[in-house]
């Protein structure tokens, strides 16, 4: 469906993939699609990894639940850094 969309609009195609086991970028651009939006997904997965380490923090007191986080320092990088493509 898709392939036979972007085949006929002049514009690019822009397609959605919000959940875990969607299609992957590759499968859309394969299609012809120019953006995949993944909508809510990184934000919903953020909130998952919050809630898991407040529960465990509640439970046992400690962070250890935070060990490996990404510091702000790099979280700041990535958010400068530009967008590919």
């Amino acid at each position: 469906m898709l392939r036979t969309l972007t085949a006929a609009v002049p514009v690019p195609v822009n397609a959605g993939s919000f959940f875990a086991g969607g299609p992957t970028v590759a499968m859309p651009a394969e299609a012809g699609v120019r953006r995949v939006s993944v909508g809510t997904a990184p934000a919903g997965a953020a909130y998952t990894a919050a809630l898991r380490a407040a529960e465990a923090f509640l439970e046992s007191g400690d962070l250890d639940a935070t060990a490996g986080s990404v510091s702000p320092l790099e979280l700041d990088g990535a958010m400068r850094r530009p967008a590919a493509g």
